[in-house]
């Protein structure tokens, strides 16, 4: 009998043990690797996001998408966005429509910091005509 209390305590602390090494924290020096590749993150804009500035990784894409308005006859239509720094941003792939709206897919493929601009006009429907007025969109992007 005495022999299954020394097992049984035995088991006891052996499970109190492998469960405390368990919950133990991650000290701070074991941070991810910095030569990983970082994944690919895409992230959208619009026009809420006129004058924001972000920060992407290389490789990440970045999807524009503006969209124009048509009311008392005059359509306002955004221009492709496009980047400053070709070398930081390439644009690949774009989709406009007659309503306004035009997207644009910005890859990053090389660090630094670049805008992406577009450019609202107006385009008037027959026997209207419209103010001369260009608005412009603009984000700043850095690529790490």
């Amino acid at each position: 009998m005495r022999s299954a209390r020394f097992t049984v305590t035995g088991f006891a602390a052996g499970l109190a043990l492998s469960a405390t090494a368990i919950c133990v924290p991650v000290p701070a020096s074991a941070a991810p690797h910095r030569d990983r590749p970082e994944k690919a993150v895409e992230l959208a804009l619009s026009n809420s996001d006129d004058g924001r500035a972000v920060t992407v990784h290389r490789g990440g894409v970045i999807t524009v998408r503006l969209t124009g308005s048509h009311h008392n006859g005059l359509t306002w239509t955004w221009s492709l966005p496009s980047a400053a720094d070709g070398r930081v941003l390439r644009r690949t792939g774009t989709v406009t429509s007659p309503g306004g709206v035009t997207r644009a897919a910005l890859r990053a493929a090389g660090e630094g910091s670049t805008a992406i601009d577009s450019f609202e006009r107006c385009v008037p429907d027959p026997g209207h005509l419209c103010p001369h007025v260009v608005r412009r969109w603009a984000a700043m992007v850095t690529v790490r």
